[in-house]
């Protein structure tokens, strides 16, 4: 099965974001949302905006934080932490995943 991520962080870090999501579909994963394709949109959008990437951290198998991030960053960390709790209660816990990307600057 496919591995997912999700990414987090400001928008000020596109690059950066874009680069690790990259690296990570040339190895067969997945991006859970893609926000770094979002235009500034009205406000009539951050409702919906939100609940998908609410669905996003959900589904993601892995969060990767790149900090400092925004405000958004950490309710995603809060998000992931409260879920990561949710399933850890229903199952074992898997051997944990390590990943090096190397980016240049």
């Amino acid at each position: 099965m496919t591995k997912q991520f999700y990414i987090a962080t400001k928008k000020d870090r596109e690059a950066q974001a874009n680069a690790i999501s990259e690296a990570l579909k040339n190895q067969g994963w997945r991006r859970t949302y893609t926000w770094t394709a979002q235009e500034p949109g009205a406000e009539d959008q951050h409702s919906k905006i939100a609940q998908d990437e609410l669905s996003a951290v959900r589904d993601a198998d892995v969060l990767i934080v790149l900090l400092p991030g925004g405000f958004g960053t950490h309710v995603e960390i809060g998000m992931e932490q409260a879920g990561d709790f949710a399933r850890t209660q229903s199952q074992d816990i898997e051997r944990p995943l390590s990943l090096r990307i190397s980016l240049s600057p």
